[in-house]
């Protein structure tokens, strides 16, 4: 939920670490208006949630080569034929 989203992003990873989150993965945008969920270290605060960070819906290469280089589990696009010939 969004407000789940905004609790792993605002709180200390320490009042995290006992919470049982709903789902074990998240599917979410690049940003969410002024707030931005694709860099690595709200990625890796996930990760050590135990959470899996999946993005939607990514149609550029660029976005979908920093979305990987940042540790992103899954990519969403609707052309994933383009997003594909840019990921290693």
């Amino acid at each position: 939920s969004r407000q789940e989203i905004m609790l792993v992003y605002f709180a200390p990873s320490a009042f995290l670490n006992g919470m049982n989150f709903k789902n074990r993965a998240i599917q979410i945008p690049m940003h969410w208006g002024f707030f931005h969920l694709d860099g690595a270290r709200f990625i890796a605060k996930c990760h050590k949630l135990g959470l899996q960070v999946d993005y939607w819906t990514i149609n550029d290469k660029d976005d979908a080569l920093k979305l990987q280089e940042n540790g992103a589990d899954g990519i969403m696009s609707d052309d994933p034929a383009t997003i594909t010939s840019a990921l290693r």
